[in-house]
């Protein structure tokens, strides 16, 4: 091994020793692509993907999330120290959270680019777009189920995304008129 290098156990590659990291489990050496390989990221389930590391919820598992679960399950996680009460958040960390609610309960797989979502940040992978921004909804007090409905979402590029930052590709009019179409 060469000084300061060493060899992936795994795609065999030759990395420099700042890129690589032990893996506890097998006691060899791996790069971090390797490494990470097969662990969920917050966003792999979004797109619905067929990740072999997700495994979709199930109908009966669904339906035992009912308001009053949820209600508890929040209760006890606040209590535990896990989750941050609602009462702490401020009313646009709630906002947030209930559009990201909302954009979660669609069936993201029918969208136009699914299958070309990224789990990384930058470059030409696609992520998930609210086309009226999350932002923009919370400041004109659109109600977080109309900005989380699967009207307002696109797969757009990574890079598209982050130079929009928070602005809108459709009005408040057209989100308004889609939102109607789909139901």
């Amino acid at each position: 091994m060469a000084s300061g290098k060493t060899t992936c156990v795994s795609c065999g590659k030759e990395k420099i020793f700042g890129h690589i990291r032990p893996n506890t489990r097998h006691k060899d050496w791996k790069c971090r692509s390797c490494a990470h390989m097969g662990i969920p990221t917050w966003n792999m389930g979004l797109g619905g993907s067929n990740h072999p590391g997700i495994k979709k919820i199930g109908v009966a598992s669904k339906k035992q999330w009912t308001p009053e679960r949820r209600k508890s399950h929040r209760k006890y996680m606040e209590e535990s120290g896990y989750w941050t009460p609602l009462s702490a958040k401020t009313d646009w960390q709630q906002y947030k959270q209930l559009c990201w609610f909302h954009t979660r309960q669609n069936n993201l797989s029918s969208i136009e680019n699914n299958d070309l979502v990224s789990h990384t940040t930058g470059g030409n992978g696609y992520t998930l777009d609210h086309m009226f921004s999350v932002f923009e909804g919370f400041k004109n007090f659109i109600l977080p189920w109309i900005i989380g409905s699967i009207e307002n979402i696109r797969y757009i590029t990574c890079s598209e995304n982050s130079a929009k930052h928070t602005k809108c590709s459709i009005t408040k009019e057209e989100l308004y008129e889609k939102f109607q179409k789909g139901r």
